[in-house]
């Protein structure tokens, strides 16, 4: 395998973090995580952020800051960061 592409929704990072971490030695790898619970149990509320995406070739998050679950409304320092806050008000579920 020569490419990896990772992803991970919500608390999902952390398994999409970690197998992107496990290949990163023998392929490159694209992470994309999107609205990441960062948190470790109740202790580490810093977890994510100092690990979610180190060491991997391309790191992406895509952010919602007006989320109500904590650990989930700040940019991740070692991914690119897509802040779509702004847009929810133009995207209606069809349950809406």
């Amino acid at each position: 395998v020569e490419k990896v592409h990772c992803v991970g929704v919500s608390v999902g990072a952390f398994a999409a973090d970690a197998c992107a971490r496990a290949c990163r030695e023998s392929a490159a790898v694209r992470l994309t995580l999107l609205d990441p619970f960062t948190a470790l149990g109740v202790l580490d509320w810093g977890y994510g952020a100092r690990t979610f995406g180190k060491g991997v070739d391309f790191a992406v998050q895509v952010l919602n800051t007006d989320d109500p679950v904590p650990s989930t409304n700040a940019p991740l320092p070692h991914c690119f960061c897509y802040d779509v806050t702004a847009a929810k008000a133009a995207f209606r579920l069809p349950s809406d």
